[in-house]
């Protein structure tokens, strides 16, 4: 697939338009990750709104391309880093950048913060 448009990454305070087309993608690829964004957005368990968090979508033109999450980790103890969450790229998209764009975008963020270093856990 080529790209019509060039990939933009933004912050997002809300599940982007084009959010059930990326979740539909990602179930279709055996991944659940989208599905529990959407449970816990849902719920208000995670909306990306506390310090040093965000969630970020990539785009081309209005087409979602993948989201990528950013928290403190909850699992470390005794040392502050970040943890990149419910990271998915569309499978079209792939190797276009969007995914180093998104992580780009985790990185610069979380280097103004204190933490060390980032992990990820992820298929």
């Amino acid at each position: 697939m080529r790209l019509a448009h060039p990939i933009r990454v933004a912050r997002l305070g809300a599940l982007p338009p084009g959010f059930e087309d990326l979740a539909a993608d990602a179930s279709a690829d055996a991944q659940r990750m989208l599905d529990v964004l959407r449970e816990d957005w849902a719920t208000g368990a995670e909306r990306f709104d506390q310090p040093g968090a965000a969630l970020f979508g990539a785009f081309a033109g209005d087409v979602l391309l993948g989201l990528a999450g950013l928290t403190r980790d909850p699992y470390l103890r005794g040392e502050e880093a970040g943890r990149v969450r419910r990271f998915y790229v569309r499978r079209a998209s792939r190797r276009h950048g969007a995914g180093r764009m998104l992580l780009g975008a985790m990185v610069a963020m979380a280097q103004g913060t204190a933490w060390a270093r980032l992990r990820v856990r992820a298929p």
